[in-house]
């Protein structure tokens, strides 16, 4: 196991905190503290190694403080010149060539190389595991203590149906919980006083409405016979309707993405995906914007991804021969800057005007990345992220595989994340509303909701729904799937 492009960062750190000032014969200072960069002073053996804590000495790297992030503890392996074993990609290795005595053996082993959301300092999650490789299971949750859920007496366990976090349940298993998301049952089941407010938009939509997007409080777009519709909400649950006449042409519309002041779309249903489908398997299409109520064609024939809209900012990416390219375009403007075009770049999500999470290409595998002002946060997540992510403005969520999705908090300096997912899945399409999550859980046949904040994890609605036709917003997140009278929109709110 050895540090990619992606640590480079990490490393520096590590050698940062490996320094030490030497010209008092072997004495140091590191981060304001005496250290030894190589044990006592063989004049003075009566001191002992002071590092500031959580620092303690290594040696031949002086006073290092514990690894909290996968990259760091990759990074803490390469600097140590250690060969190790790592089965499950989390930079937590299983064992190591040599053995290794406290604390690196406390920092770096894994006590279950299985699980990638498994390691040592990892948020304790209730599912049953040591999560955090401290030898306790589920601490510091209070299960089995008393709680009240929707009136009823009960008491906390650990979610039903292998999702993540507590829940309070007056029956063992039920798992009823205040935070649990409403579904369309006629019973109030996040015990918020409203009845199935996560219900079908009273609208007649045409024969098939698809691909919706969630531009703002009570806005949401949605292509309707190739065409896109504008539809609103009067704070009172009456909605209004109609074609967005800007927009109208015989030119078809698919894949919208909007905010208060913005919406952009594909005239293809069938992004380019990158990097595996170049332009020789992707259609030509544009990327059009409505800007300062004026339609126009931004890119035209080319081969771009999917856009995504943030306030007055708009990003897709282009492949172009077998490479993704970022792209923007800023509302007011009619012309489109490339993004960092040295670096092979897809799936933007833009979290605001110099901000913004995507997928980083190299030798045809993805890594996690965030984009902050002028540099990249990498190493976010601990395996290659296998879809697009989904991002606000407090976390970042990507998908692993089929059976995991991995959160990570974007607020405060620690950018340590955490699997969300426990039950078989597949799970698909995740999107990201404040503090909460919503994603496909194909193998129960359910859209899941899970609060990061607090763990808590419910079905959200039962149901068909293709990722297409799942979007999110500032406050809600909207989906298509089958009413009583064929496809129908349905939408439901999140507190923040």
């Amino acid at each position: 196991m050895k540090p990619g492009a992606g640590w480079r960062a990490a490393l520096a750190l590590i050698a940062a905190l490996a320094g030490c000032d030497d010209s008092l014969s072997g004495i140091g200072v590191c981060d304001g503290g005496p250290c030894f960069d190589q044990g006592p002073r063989p004049d003075r053996p009566d001191m002992t190694p002071d590092c500031p804590p959580p620092a303690q000495l290594i040696a031949g790297l002086g006073c290092t403080e514990p690894p909290a992030l996968p990259a760091e503890r990759c990074a803490l392996v390469a600097a140590l010149d250690l060969t190790c074993e790592d089965v499950d990609g989390d930079c937590a290795p299983a064992r190591c060539d040599t053995p290794l005595d406290p604390p690196l053996a406390g920092w770096l082993l894994d006590c279950d190389d299985s699980r990638p959301a498994v390691w040592p300092g990892a948020s304790e999650r209730c599912d049953g595991l040591d999560n955090d490789c401290d030898g306790a299971v589920d601490e510091g949750l209070d299960l089995g203590g008393d709680c009240t859920a929707c009136g009823r007496q009960g008491v906390w366990e650990c979610a039903a149906d292998g999702a993540p976090g507590r829940a309070c349940s007056s029956a063992a298993g039920q798992s009823e919980a205040p935070a649990a998301g409403e579904i369309c049952d006629g019973e109030d089941d996040d015990c918020d006083g409203q009845v199935d407010e996560a219900c079908q938009v009273p609208l007649a939509l045409g024969a098939g409405p698809r691909h919706p997007a969630v531009c703002g409080s009570g806005e949401l777009v949605v292509v309707v016979d190739d065409a896109l519709w504008r539809l609103t909400e009067d704070g009172a649950g009456a909605w209004q309707a109609g074609p967005i006449e800007a927009a109208t042409s015989d030119i078809p519309a698919a894949h919208p993405a909007c905010s208060a002041s913005l919406v952009a779309w594909l005239t293809t249903p069938e992004p380019c995906l990158a990097p595996a489908d170049g332009p020789a398997h992707c259609p030509r299409a544009s990327v059009w914007a409505l800007d300062t109520d004026q339609a126009f064609d931004l890119t035209g024939q080319s081969t771009p991804g999917r856009p995504a809209v943030h306030d007055d900012l708009l990003m897709w990416h282009a492949v172009v021969g077998e490479r993704p390219l970022l792209k923007r375009h800023d509302r007011g403007q009619r012309g489109v800057r490339d993004v960092a075009p040295e670096l092979a770049l897809s799936d933007p999500v833009p979290l605001g005007p110099e901000r913004w999470a995507a997928r980083q290409w190299v030798g045809g595998q993805a890594e996690g990345v965030l984009w902050q002002g002028a540099a990249f946060d990498d190493g976010l997540v601990p395996v290659r992220p296998s879809g697009p992510p989904a991002a606000g403005a407090r976390w970042a969520v990507w998908a692993l595989g089929e059976q995991a999705l991995w959160a990570v908090p974007l607020t405060g300096s620690a950018r340590t994340g955490f699997q969300i997912t426990a039950s078989p899945g597949p799970h698909r399409a995740p999107r990201v509303v404040g503090d909460h999550v919503v994603w496909i859980d194909e193998g129960a046949g359910v859209l899941r909701h899970a609060d990061l904040g607090t763990g808590v994890s419910a079905a959200l609605f039962a149901g068909a729904v293709h990722p297409d036709d799942l979007a999110a917003g500032p406050d809600r997140v909207a989906w298509i799937a089958d009413g009583a009278d064929g496809p129908a929109l349905f939408q439901h709110r999140l507190a923040d």
